[in-house]
């Protein structure tokens, strides 16, 4: 395997390893160690680290955004739905209606198809990991996470923070654990170069790091889009308060001219 001495790799290794991660040079040591040099194994980092962050995605980020979806659909009339992108829309833009102005429709796009990059740089990494014989973990399972945040992206609701703050975590576990990952691949450098083999090492790592600068890219713009609507939501909460102060005193003159009348 590439320049590595035949006596390091281990060409029968155990068989959550051999079923999970194939042949690898850190297969000799424990499923779960820190080994080599401080750092979990190649095997641990797809299997378990990795899909971690999709793992909390489905068993408890989405649970609660579903509760927290239901409580505000219980006191709004406002129904979810998909946001339609129209390019004569942005005269008639308003909060909840699906439309966006031309610039920001092409943001949204351009952030749509970075995702998408991203989830075809994932799915190359896995294919060439297959190839070489490698494994391939539970990498699938962030396809599955990252599909789910591309529907996310263009769910439209009257709880746009929740939605945004479900995203926000799923980008922040996925780049940590994915920078980890990266982070590991540089001490293998000269220990298993995997020369000779359909996916060298400095190939993975090219095409993790453009996954981490990806990760990185949307966890920005989902922190602005956050920020957002925060204030949005305060300016709204505001514009409402003042909207039934006025209201209050409308009503309260109307009451004292039907005194005066009376």
């Amino acid at each position: 395997m590439g320049n590595m001495p035949s006596a390091m790799v281990n060409r029968d290794p155990p068989k959550v390893h051999r079923t999970l991660c194939g042949l690898r040079y850190d297969n000799q040591f424990a499923f779960a160690s820190s080994k080599p040099e401080g750092l979990t194994t190649t095997c641990f980092n797809d299997v378990v680290l990795e899909p971690l962050a999709t793992w909390v995605l489905l068993l408890v980020l989405l649970p609660l955004l579903a509760v927290t979806l239901k409580r505000r659909r219980s006191s709004s009339s406002t129904t979810s739905g998909l946001i339609h992108y129209r390019s004569a829309a942005y005269r008639n833009e308003s909060k909840f209606s699906g439309r966006h102005t031309k610039w920001r429709t092409g943001l949204d796009v351009l952030y749509m198809l970075l995702v998408v990059a991203a989830l075809l740089m994932n799915i190359l990494q896995i294919v060439r990991l297959a190839l070489a014989n490698r494994g391939v973990g539970l990498l699938p399972f962030n396809l599955a996470g990252i599909l789910i945040v591309l529907v996310l992206m263009h769910l439209r609701t009257s709880s746009p923070i929740a939605v945004s703050l479900t995203i926000v975590a799923f980008w922040s576990m996925l780049l940590t654990f994915t920078s980890v990952s990266l982070g590991g691949f540089s001490k293998l450098v000269g220990v298993e170069d995997r020369l000779g083999t359909e996916y060298l090492l400095s190939d993975e790592m090219i095409d993790v790091g453009v996954q981490v600068g990806l990760y990185a890219v949307f966890w920005i713009v989902e922190v602005v889009r956050l920020v957002k609507s925060v204030f949005a939501a305060r300016s709204e909460s505001r514009g409402n308060a003042r909207l039934h102060e006025l209201n209050n005193d409308s009503a309260t003159m109307q009451d004292k001219e039907a005194a005066h009348a009376v």
